[in-house]
Order: structure tokens, then sequence, then C-alpha cells
């Protein structure tokens, strides 16, 4: 309870808590230049100490007092948490590497648990690659149990991990986001890729916290749906897969495209209405010139051909992002590796090139965003790598010429990209979290609010229903719901961003009614709202309130200057109006 272990360097040293001193037990333990890891385990009132370094172990108990090498476990360890020791177990240690291995002999010999592609054969019963944490516990009964934690999800022990069960199949709401996809027509119907934990589904949303299940393992990307969610493609780095019925949360076909590709999860998108078919950005596999593979679902098979436009014509790049007009399925645009802009005006057979030729860089796996408006033929917008450049550019021209919408984002990396149907908001999601473009302020703001410090991968906007959808790669999918909340008498957690110190201003953004709350101000309030051009939209007089609403609902979509002035406190904030 009072004395604390640690490594420094090759010497081992304790921390007294009782009498607050520091000592040195142990001098040029290993010789190992790399990482080296400490764990131990106190049985039957003896202390044995164990160290990795480079690969070899080392161990002293009580009874020696002098350091022993024990034996070489073969690989390095995946995570500064993958290396420990049993609680109740004389001489049991646990190792995670990309496989988990078990000594009984205090590291003298390692047993393999299971091979890692096991995983794909018994999900449920075979650990999954990559290990970064093991860790002993002790349940209510004093017993110990092993948490062993893999990218996979987080698998539970009862016996030293002979055996093991796979707890993280359903109940997820936290992993790894690539991509999501909500079915347009029954959004009670969730569908999700994640890095490691597998093509995901929810079923019923009742307003809470989801649970997603997950009903194949892997790793998967780009969901996409021309029919609005009744059939989904979505793709692993391997092969493309399609499922006629997306309820189902499986697939009815797939077809591997290795070699076909130039990333790791390559940009794909489904064809408008075809929904059998999608459009994938690969590589010839006889020339490895640029080429869109079209991939046609019919009776039970996935068949593939590649469009006949020589892209070698155009560009020199590779494809890097791709997205029909939602305005006219002949039109389809395509961003390359090296900034470049292609486009079809005739649903593929002809490709033209822009003079636009300085896009953002794409991410090195995933490839680039690319958002065509919902509402105007010629506009698009395209993401990428904004660390020495804007991330994200705007075209009127259908990509022929662009300009950067740089401003008040950092630099950061744009994952993702979609808007309203207005015209009138851009979200992203970055590096960085979730951030809005409003439009008609020419600016970027941050909208994180209370959603978790993470990188977001993927947006949604679900036109029909005031709700962007955002997927985190590590923290779970989050709603940002854009909603009126007139009427609603607890208004914890909505907003506010902007809060102040004298008043609260919320929700933020608003829709139609905007609610000020004040805390016990007495006397004349007077408030005045503000347009970017500094004209006064609203100028109202109250006596004595704590809580006013304003219908803000005719006003226009952009950012706004509310001023509260009172007996006690002059003060100001800005708001952001969206339309529904």
């Amino acid at each position: 309870d009072s004395i604390c272990f640690y490594l420094r360097s090759a010497d081992l040293l304790t921390f007294n808590h009782n009498s607050d001193t520091i000592d040195t037990i142990g001098t040029n333990i290993h010789s190992g230049t790399s990482t080296a890891l400490l764990t131990g385990q106190f049985i039957n009132d003896e202390l044995s100490l164990y160290v990795y370094s480079d690969q070899e172990i080392y161990s002293l108990t009580d009874t020696s007092q002098t350091w022993q090498y024990q034996g070489n476990v073969g690989n390095n360890p995946f995570r500064r948490f993958s290396f420990s020791a049993s609680f109740q177990t004389q001489n049991m240690l646990y190792f995670g590497a990309v496989n988990t291995f078990t000594s009984s002999d205090a590291g003298a010999t390692w047993n393999l648990v299971n091979q890692w592609y096991d995983y794909y054969g018994d999900v449920g019963n075979k650990l999954h690659a990559d290990i970064p944490a093991i860790q002993s516990h002790l349940n209510s009964g004093k017993t110990e149990f092993q948490l062993i934690s893999t990218d996979g999800g987080l698998y539970i022990s009862n016996d030293n991990i002979a055996t093991v069960q796979n707890i993280s199949l359903e109940g997820l709401n936290c992993s790894q986001y690539y991509s999501t996809y909500t079915d347009r027509n029954d959004t009670n119907n969730i569908y999700a890729g994640a890095q490691d934990q597998g093509f995901q589904r929810a079923s019923v949303d009742n307003g809470s916290i989801l649970d997603f299940e997950q009903t194949v393992s892997g790793d998967y990307a780009h969901l996409t749906s021309s029919n609005e969610g009744t059939s989904l493609w979505f793709l692993y780095p391997g092969f493309v897969a399609y499922n006629e019925n997306a309820k189902t949360g499986i697939w009815d076909a797939t077809y591997n495209f290795n070699g076909l590709n130039n990333f790791w999860l390559p940009p794909m998108q489904a064809v408008p209405n075809s929904p059998n078919k999608t459009w994938l950005c690969g590589v010839n596999t006889s020339t490895s010139d640029p080429t869109i593979y079209e991939f046609t679902y019919t009776n039970g098979n996935i068949n593939a051909n590649t469009l006949s436009f020589d892209f070698t014509t155009l560009t020199t790049g590779n494809l890097s992002a791709i997205s029909f007009s939602p305005i006219n399925s002949n039109y389809c645009f395509v961003l390359t590796d090296n900034g470049e802009i292609l486009k079809t005006t005739d649903g593929g057979n002809t490709f033209t090139k822009g003079t636009f030729t300085a896009g953002p860089s794409p991410h090195y796996f995933y490839g680039n965003s690319i958002f065509a408006s919902k509402s105007d033929l010629g506009t698009i917008y395209i993401g990428g790598s904004g660390y020495s450049n804007s991330g994200v550019w705007v075209s009127h021209d259908t990509g022929n010429t662009f300009v950067d919408l740089a401003n008040n984002i950092p630099s950061t990396l744009f994952y993702d990209l979609d808007g309203d149907a207005n015209d009138s908001l851009v979200f992203a999601a970055t590096e960085l979290g979730p951030y809005a473009y409003v439009i008609s302020d020419d600016q970027w703001y941050s909208i994180q609010g209370s959603s978790p410090d993470q990188v977001y991968w993927s947006v949604e906007y679900l036109d029909a229903f005031d709700k962007v959808r955002f997927g985190s790669h590590g923290r779970g999918i989050w709603d940002l719901d854009l909603v009126d909340t007139a009427g609603i008498s607890d208004t914890t957690g909505i907003y506010p961003t902007f809060a102040s110190s004298h008043f609260k201003a919320y929700p933020n953004p608003v829709i139609d009614e905007l609610n000020l709350a004040f805390d016990g101000v007495q006397g004349d309030i007077q408030i005045q709202l503000y347009n970017m051009s500094g004209d006064i939209v609203v100028d109202r007089s109250y006596n004595e309130s704590d809580l006013l609403n304003i219908n803000i609902g005719n006003l226009a979509t952009g950012s706004y200057i509310i001023r509260i002035k009172t007996n006690a406190f002059e003060d100001q904030k800005r708001i952001i109006k969206v339309l529904k």
C-alpha cells in the first residue's frame, strides 16, 4: 500500500509514501536500449518483480535479492501496458504484442494464446490482433480475472487467459468509426464501419445512447447508398460488399479488389438511380494507371468493370475522392492525390480537368473528401490535409476554379464534408473535432460543445431531421440536434457554447426560438440583435425576468451579435442562426 516501484533507465527505485523517501534497490538491471517495462506480484507475502527489455525477461524475488535472466519472449510489446503479472498465481505473466502470450514459469517459456487470424473464424472466443493492455482484476469474491484489450475490442478471462470471451460484440458505442450511414426512410437503422470492430448496426433509435452490434468482423469504411439506405455498399481493405437489404446487417455478395486500389480503404460511392452499382477509385492491375471500377450486383454475385475512359490523358495522380452530384446524376466529380479535379457530365463516358491543380493532399490510406452541393449544380467542396495549406476549398463553376475556405479554421486534416439542403451550412469532420462553416459569414466555427475531444472521421447531415451525425475515431457517434427548445423546461446541456457570466443564450446554433436566461436581474432589460453588417434586427425591452424567449425564425441563416444591457451589466455574445 505504501511502496511504489519504478524503473529509471536501467535502475530500479522505490518511493515510500509513509516515509517520503526514495531508494535505489537495483542498478544496471538490463542492457537494453529500447522500451523497458516493469510489472510484479505480491503473493503469500513474497514480492516478485519482472522487467522486460529488448525481448528479454528479468526477475527479482525477496528470497534472492538478485536479478535473474529468465528467458526471451521473442516479441516487442504493443503498448506500455502490454506486460503484466497475475495477482494470485505465482510466476504467471501475460504479454501482448500483435498476438498474446502467457508464461507460467516467470518468463522462461511462453505460450501463444492464438494466432491473430484465428479471430476471424471464431470472433467470440479468439483474441483479435494488437494488444495494448492486459490487466488483472478481482471480482466481488476476491477471485482474479483478466481483461485483455485488443484493437478489436475487450475480452475477459477467468483462467489466466487459457480461454477468453469477447465482450465487445454488442452494446457498442465507442468504437473507432470510419464511416456511418443512416437509413433515410427509417432512421432507427444506423450502420457504421469501424476500425477492427467490424461492420455494426443499431436498429432502434429511442433517443438515448444506442447499443450497436457487430454483425461482420474486420475494418469497414465508405458506407454508401443511392436508394436512401434500402441497400448498402461498403468495403474492407480487400473487397467490396453489397447488402441488398441493409436491415439484415450482413452482405449478400463480395468482390475481392486486392491490387485494384491505390489506397488501403479506397474512396467509393453508389451510383445514383442504380443502387446495385458503385464506383470505386482504383488502379488498373496491368498498367497501374488510375481508373474507376464499376461494381454491379446481380443475382447474388458482383461483377467488376473499369470505365472505358483513359485517365492518364488528364492526370499523373491517383484518384483520391469521388462524389456524384445529387442534382444531376450524370455529373460526377473526382479528386486526385496531386490536387487536380476531374469531372464527367455524361455519366462517365468522358472526363475533363479543371484549371485548379492545388487541391489538398489526401489522408494516406483513406483519401480525400468531396461534398457536392444539394441545391447548386456548380458548387462543390473538397477537403483533405490542411497543415501547410488550406484544407477546404469551394468551386462555384463545377470544379474549374476554386477558392479556399480558411477563415477561422486551424491547421488540421479534413476527413469528411457534408452540408444542408439550402447551401447555408457546411459541416466538417476533422482531426481536431467537429466544425461548421456558415456560408453567409464566410467563417468556420467549432461546434464541439459537450462532445468529446477526439478525431472525427465522418459526418452526415440528415436534412429531414435537423440533425448532424458525426462518427469519432474512438469515442463513438455523436449527434448535433438543430432543434427548437421552446417549451423545454430543463435546458441542461443544450449548449451554450458561448456562455458568459451574465446571461445564457441557447440553443446555439438556433433555428426559431432563442432563449435568454438571467440570474435574478432586476429592472429594465434591453435586448438588441445585430447582423454582421452592424444593423439592428431586433430591439426590445423587458422588465425583471429570469427567462425570455425571442422568435428569430424569420431571420436569415448566419451569425449575429446579441447585446444585453441592464442596470447591473452590459454584455454581448455571438449566436448562429440556422434554417430548418
